[in-house]
């Protein structure tokens, strides 16, 4: 290899580091850890074929966060909202507001045993707040991140990264909209929710039947609502199968999102 090669090659990113497969949640994240690596690898490979050639390095366009990197957040503000869960307030420049879109999520990294964690959060400020934006997180006895964040403090910086979905919405698009979630699929329901129009929307919180699901179909023509189900596997397919089972009874076509 010549000096000239060497000096190339010396020149070369560091290449990602590919995720265990206990790195996986099994959750269906969307992006998951397998995701983000096999980006990350496709940007590094880029990288490295530009610099092996001779090009000229690109300037990526800033924004308060991005897709393609991790960008690390101060945190402001500390909210004890329950005994294991808390309200954490990130600092963005004046005037700068995170540029979410309704549906999107962000996802955080923390290391465990010199392994990279990543989870998916969205934020509950509302999209278009400016100078900071806030995350509803609850802290698990055994979760594998949450044991970590629970040491954090004001004045430590986060490194996030997104935003990522690509549920998108028109104002007014149905006639009704109905909205069903669990645990944490409380917080992007949440956050669709205040972005939508509000006309005397009823919030129930208590446990669904399918019951519930049928009666709440029948207040309004199926083909004009629009149903949107966030939560854990179990609770996505109990209530997209209620929802199936009311259209087959009316005889219409419904649109569902999870």
């Amino acid at each position: 290899m010549s000096n000239k090669t060497a000096d190339i090659e010396d020149l070369l990113p560091p290449k990602p580091q590919a995720p265990q497969p206990r790195d996986c949640c099994g959750s269906g994240c969307c992006p998951c850890v397998h995701d983000i690596y096999e980006e990350d690898l496709r940007r590094w490979k880029k990288q490295c074929k530009r610099i092996r050639e001779g090009g000229q390095e690109e300037v990526p366009v800033e924004g308060a966060i991005q897709q393609d990197k991790w960008k690390d957040f101060e945190i402001v503000k500390i909210k004890e909202i329950s005994p294991n869960c808390f309200c954490y307030t990130f600092k963005l420049q004046e005037g700068q507001s995170l540029g979410l879109k309704i549906g999107q999520h962000v996802i955080v990294k923390q290391k465990k045993n010199e392994r990279n964690v990543i989870r998916q959060y969205t934020p509950i400020s509302d999209i278009s707040e400016r100078g900071s934006f806030d995350v509803f997180i609850k802290i698990y006895p055994n979760g594998k991140i949450t044991q970590l964040i629970k040491d954090w403090k004001v004045g430590d910086n986060i490194p996030w990264r997104g935003p990522f979905g690509n549920f998108s919405y028109k104002t007014n698009s149905y006639k009704r909209v109905l909205m069903l979630a669990a645990g944490t699929g409380i917080a992007p329901i949440e956050e669709d929710n205040s972005q939508m129009k509000k006309y005397n929307e009823t919030v129930l919180f208590r446990k669904l039947t399918k019951d519930d699901i049928k009666n709440e179909l029948l207040q309004a023509p199926v083909e004009s609502t629009l149903v949107l189900v966030c939560g854990t596997r179990s609770f996505d397919k109990d209530m997209v199968n209620a929802a199936k089972d009311a259209q087959f009874m009316l005889q219409s076509t419904l649109t569902m999102y999870l």
